[in-house]
C-alpha cells in the first residue's frame, strides 16, 4: 500500500477507560462528602434551633422547661442524646444520614397528645402536643447545601478523571 497509513491501537485507551470506570463505580468518597454536607446542616439545625431551611423551631412550653434536667429552654437539647446520635453511612453508590433514637420521628414530624396510646395509669402518650421540629432535610436540600453537594460531586469526578 502506498501513501500514509495511520494505525491506532485502542488498547491503551481502553485500559485507561476501564480504570476510570472502576473509579467511577465506587463513589464512596463522594458519598462521604455529601453525607458530611447533610450532617453539617443537621448539626447547625440543633445549634441554631431551626430546621435545615432556616425556620425557627417552636419554643418550648413553660411546663416542658420546668420538667427538664437542665431547666433549659433550648429545644431538643436537654440531654444532647438526639443531636449526638446523628450518623452518616456512605457506600459506593449511596449515603444515609439519620438516627436510631426512638423518639426522633416524634420531634421531626410532631405528635398530638395521645397519638401513641396511654400509660398504665391511663395518661396520654405523649402527655401534650409536640410540635414538629425538623432537623433532617427531608424536603430536598437547602440551596447552600445543594451547591456544596454539587461541588463535592464535581470534585469527585475531577479526581476520578485525574484532572
Amino acid at each position: 500500500m502506498s501513501g500514509v497509513v495511520i494505525e491506532f491501537d485502542a488498547g491503551e485507551v481502553l485500559s485507561r477507560l476501564n480504570a476510570l470506570g472502576g473509579r467511577l463505580l465506587n463513589l464512596t468518597p463522594v458519598m462521604e462528602a455529601i453525607g458530611g454536607v447533610v450532617r453539617g446542616s443537621v448539626d447547625l439545625a440543633f445549634t441554631d434551633g431551626r430546621d435545615p431551611y432556616g425556620i425557627r423551631w417552636e419554643p418550648l412550653s413553660e411546663v416542658t422547661i420546668a420538667s427538664r434536667r437542665q431547666r433549659s429552654d433550648v429545644p431538643l437539647r436537654d440531654s444532647g442524646r438526639l443531636a449526638n446520635s446523628i450518623q452518616v453511612a456512605a457506600i459506593r453508590d449511596r449515603v444515609s444520614v439519620g438516627t436510631n433514637v426512638e423518639y426522633a420521628s416524634t420531634h421531626q414530624f410532631g405528635a398530638k397528645q395521645g397519638d401513641f396510646g396511654r400509660t398504665r395509669r391511663n395518661g396520654p402518650i405523649p402527655w401534650g402536643d409536640v410540635p414538629a421540629r425538623p432537623f433532617l432535610p427531608l424536603d430536598g436540600l437547602p440551596p447552600d447545601d445543594e451547591r456544596e453537594v454539587l461541588a463535592a460531586m464535581r470534585d469527585g469526578l475531577e479526581e476520578a478523571l485525574g484532572a
